[in-house]
């Protein structure tokens, strides 16, 4: 394996285990510190849109300074982030002046976190297109097993509880430690060991036409009319609806484990590492489909069904002294659901671009409208899952069925249904299309043959 791709993997895999740090404890540490539920959600927010945000112009800085400059940069903000983590425990509570501090620590944070479209680019800029997919997937599972691992560091800071001089440090404010120190051994990495391969270096496979493509703007108008055709809209609000789900297991877990179970970070961390590797494991399955020529609208339809059910399940499951399993199952099931929707959602989003001349000259921008509409249910979700979805605890106590959620938790039901319907429309339309293909001018059908989606789609 090339240097640069074991330096960009341990990046990863260091970056998704502190991230695995801070989000099972986030919660308890923002009430410490005198805050509510609701800025819980605020502060979640504001760590996505901030990552949101800072990605176009990270994209822009390294067209013109490669990869090593920001992101030595934004990993130093990210080291200022931990170190305002942690000093928020200091801070006088008085005007919420500690919860400020922990927002500011993880905006910052937030946009050092942007710096992980760095890898893409770099990846864009050291290997031919056709050897991409290999790699990016081989850096997504490293951070999946990053996260897995989480629960690890959350051991060894779970019994911290000493003093240096006058400054306490516990379980929640020396996660601010872990992120200073994680952030700054990435820093590391990438100055003693990764080069620099410039945008002009860049290898590229053969096509003819490249010149003709570039100079083909996308107008504002085009795009605008290509996000609102149905067929490329309904993977947009999917990809949408798939976020909003995963957000609401983010977000809503941590308070309502600890008000249903009396969980506190670790227990919440070891169960989060347990759905890395159930996510692994459903994306080696997916994979193994897919090399079996399932079809793409297949998995998507399974996943989407799987998912409405899940949540379905985790809204009435998830009560004050619920049993262990009955609360986690449904949790985990959903989580396993999100392989089965992401990578065939993509690649059919794909299709449908390709599908369009105007379009099909364009598809990295199209790439990230469809990641857009995902950045637009995480940092959309959280304050609004903490506002309106998930109860207080002494709600929860007051209500005649003890439910951690509102009857709004039933959103994610309801756009899952929706995405389904949407997505089951734009399968009809698309086997309308190939039937008209295999009628000639005389109206009469082709015969079949190895490249039909007749012969070879699978299921």
């Amino acid at each position: 394996m090339e240097l640069y791709a074991i330096v960009l993997a341990l990046v990863g895999f260091v970056d998704a285990m502190s991230f695995m740090i801070v989000s099972p404890s986030l919660v308890f540490y923002v009430l410490q510190q005198g805050g509510t539920q609701d800025q819980y959600g605020v502060i979640l927010s504001c760590y996505s849109l901030a990552s949101f945000l800072a990605k176009p112009f990270l994209g822009a800085w390294s067209d013109s300074s490669g990869f090593r400059v920001p992101f030595m940069a934004t990993q130093a903000l990210s080291v200022v982030g931990g170190i305002l983590y942690l000093l928020a425990s200091v801070v006088n509570q008085d005007g919420g002046g500690a919860v400020w501090t922990i927002m500011v620590g993880r905006v910052l944070g937030g946009i050092g976190a942007a710096n992980t479209t760095l890898g893409f680019i770099y990846v864009a800029r050291a290997l031919p297109q056709d050897e991409q997919t290999k790699m990016n997937s081989l850096l997504g599972t490293v951070r999946l097993v990053g996260m897995a691992l989480g629960p690890v560091m959350n051991f060894f800071v779970k019994d911290v509880n000493f003093s240096v001089e006058s400054f306490h440090f516990d379980e929640l404010n020396s996660v601010g430690v872990v992120l200073m120190v994680s952030n700054f051994l990435t820093m590391a990495l990438v100055y003693f060991f990764l080069d620099e391969v410039s945008s002009e270096a860049a290898p590229k496979n053969d096509r003819s036409g490249d010149k003709e493509e570039e100079d083909e703007q996308l107008s504002t108008t085009e795009l605008m009319q290509a996000i609102s055709s149905p067929d490329l809209f309904i993977y947009l609000f999917s990809m949408f609806s798939f976020m909003t789900g995963f957000q609401l297991i983010e977000t809503a877990f941590a308070p309502a484990a600890s008000d249903a179970l009396g969980w506190g970070p670790f227990e919440v961390s070891v169960v989060l590492g347990g759905i890395s590797v159930v996510i692994a494991g459903t994306t080696m399955v997916v994979f193994q489909l897919s090399s079996k020529k399932v079809r793409d609208e297949s998995l998507m339809t399974f996943g989407l069904i799987a998912g409405a059910v899940s949540y379905l399940f985790m809204y009435f499951c998830w009560f004050h002294d619920a049993p262990i399993w009955i609360f986690v199952l449904p949790m985990i099931t959903g989580a396993s659901c999100f392989p089965f929707m992401n990578g065939p959602m993509r690649s059919l989003f794909t299709e449908v671009v390709n599908s369009k001349p105007v379009l099909a000259k364009h598809q990295g921008k199209m790439q990230s409208v469809l990641s857009m509409s995902g950045n637009l249910a995480s940092f959309a979700a959280p304050a609004l899952i903490t506002k309106y979805v998930l109860r207080e605890p002494e709600e929860v106590k007051a209500s005649a069925d003890r439910r951690e959620f509102t009857w709004l938790g039933l959103f994610s039901v309801v756009l899952s249904l929706m995405s389904l319907l949407g997505h089951l429309f734009a399968v009809s339309r698309k086997e309308s299309r190939v039937d008209a293909k295999n009628v000639d001018e005389n109206n009469k059908p082709t015969l079949p043959n190895e490249t039909t989606s007749l012969m070879g789609d699978g299921v």
